[in-house]
């Protein structure tokens, strides 16, 4: 059997130490959202939610109606904001799910960073 050369074990060795290794993955955090705080479409075409901080319901822009933002359009927004209609009919909530590495989310680290009138964009919606 012939020597492999260091330079093949050692790629070989990166090769495992990589995929053995914990890749670093963006936080994701979810918050409730009350449509019956408020629920409200800005001039500038943003939607407004009440989204729990755990002092209280801070009013945030999730999503333009007008343009996309970030990677969400503005017919996902608007679906959205239809959902939060529904809810607030029904005397349900909503669940935002935010992920740190998304645009304008980098300053998030859970619910209680959420402030009044900031623009924080969710990736996904459930209803609750």
């Amino acid at each position: 059997m012939r020597p492999r050369p260091i330079a093949a074990v050692a790629a070989a060795l990166a090769l495992v130490l990589d995929v053995a290794a914990p890749s670093a993955r963006a936080a994701s955090f979810y918050c409730d959202a009350d449509p019956h705080a408020y629920l409200a479409v800005g001039g500038n075409g943003y939607v407004y939610t009440g989204v729990s901080n755990g002092s209280g319901i801070a009013i945030t822009a999730i999503c333009s109606l007008s343009s996309a933002d970030g990677n969400v359009t503005p017919q996902a927004c608007s679906a959205w904001y239809a959902m939060l209609l529904t809810q607030r009919t029904a005397g349900g909530k909503a669940l935002p799910h935010f992920n740190t590495d998304d645009p304008g989310n980098g300053t998030l680290t859970g619910c209680a960073d959420f402030k009044s009138w900031e623009h924080h964009t969710p990736y996904f919606i459930p209803a609750q």
